[in-house]
């Protein structure tokens, strides 16, 4: 509530912070799909990005 005083304000923050957190992780995934990395272990650990964007929107804020 300190930080953003104007609820428009730090909703338009978190929006573009989400956004650009989803834009990230599918970079991510793309880039561990290459025929190079599909052996790591890792890969199998990552969540599918309709999941995460399911999680994100249940915790996004409505003001």
């Amino acid at each position: 509530m300190r930080s953003f005083t104007n609820f428009k304000n730090g909703t338009s923050i978190i929006q573009g912070a989400l956004t650009q957190l989803i834009q990230l992780y599918h970079r991510f995934h793309r880039v561990l799909s290459q025929p190079q990395l599909r052996a790591l272990p890792a890969r199998a650990e990552l969540i599918n990005i309709h999941h995460l964007m399911v999680e994100l929107k249940k915790h996004k804020p409505n003001f």
